[in-house]
């Protein structure tokens, strides 16, 4: 199986990628990564084929700071984050989805995989289905994150100000990304999304894959939600930190070895305990199981080996 896997420009998007890469390589299939040229140095180092984007794609961070230097007047939160999803994902939407095209009549991909927040696959995924391969997405965060339908209620929160927040996202966040997105599209002769777009992700490609368990989200109906636990972590990644070999696997606290000082925890090492401790749990919650990874033919019931004749055109 061809597999072409795409990422926007940014580590935290593209390592677990290549952690799905590595994997469905030792499993005798064919992987190329397409991203932005900055990020290509990460994926040859582990090892992988690497596919530039259009020219003059201009989709990198770098550039979208520099062209957009007015983002920083924008206040943290959702106003920042509402622009960012106007100017920077919408934007890159054509130079992306001209980008996968021209990668498929070199590499005739049977899957494009790309993470939860890389919309160049929307084109495909609101066009003709038997003119694309299949298309699956790796969350990279929460399931639907932004949507506002994966925070809870504070306990000192009143249905008055849940409703003012909720009118305060669909200001800056979500009716701005809707219309740039669907203008986007509009662009390149495609329909409207069907859905809202911080939640387009999950609903429409084939398969959503989420490294995590099911106990960590909310519940979610959407039968396309994949749960494959813990990634294993990318080739050249940093070592875990000197500390770490001293937690108490109980509770995840420090255990005091002779001659230390308890330490005051700060903000950075909670932070750091709890990114170990969800992995720690979700690699006990899948130990016992074979990983769905290792069954690629599952998790996409269309590329089953008795549908090997039937691939649909790309192009």
């Amino acid at each position: 199986m061809k597999i072409l896997i795409a990422s926007i420009p940014a580590a935290g998007h593209l390592n677990p990628l290549l952690s799905i890469a590595t994997l469905m390589v030792q499993y005798g299939h064919e992987v190329a990564v397409q991203v932005s040229e900055d990020l290509r140095p990460a994926v040859e180092s582990a090892g992988h084929r690497f596919l530039s984007e259009i020219p003059n794609a201009q989709t990198s961070a770098g550039y979208y700071f520099e062209t957009y230097p007015e983002r920083m007047q924008k206040s943290p939160g959702m106003e920042m984050t509402g622009y960012d999803l106007v100017h920077f994902f919408a934007r890159n939407i054509a130079a992306q989805s001209a980008s996968l095209k021209m990668a498929l009549y070199d590499f005739p991909a049977d899957l494009i995989l790309a993470d939860s927040i890389y919309w160049g696959t929307l084109p495909m995924l609101v066009g003709p289905r038997d003119k694309r391969p299949a298309i699956a997405h790796l969350g990279i965060s929460v399931v639907n994150l932004g949507s506002g339908k994966n925070i809870p209620m504070r306990t000192d929160e009143t249905p008055e100000q849940r409703e003012a927040e909720l009118q305060l996202r669909k200001r800056f966040m979500l009716q701005p990304a809707q219309q740039a997105v669907n203008a986007a599209l509009a662009s390149l002769g495609y329909p409207a999304l069907p859905c809202p777009i911080l939640e387009a992700m999950t609903e429409l490609p084939d398969l959503y894959l989420h490294p995590g368990i099911e106990s960590f989200e909310y519940p979610d109906s959407n039968s396309k939600v994949r749960y494959i636990g813990a990634l294993p972590t990318p080739v050249g990644q940093p070592t875990l930190p000197e500390w770490w070999q001293h937690l108490d696997p109980t509770n995840c606290q420090p255990r005091l070895r002779p001659g230390h000082r308890p330490r005051a925890r700060c903000a950075r090492w909670q932070g750091r305990r709890d990114h170990h401790r969800y992995h720690r749990r979700a690699a006990s919650r899948v130990h016992s199981c074979c990983h769905p990874l290792q069954r690629p033919h599952r998790l996409i019931p269309a590329l089953r080996a008795d549908h090997a004749g039937d691939r649909p055109p790309h192009h």
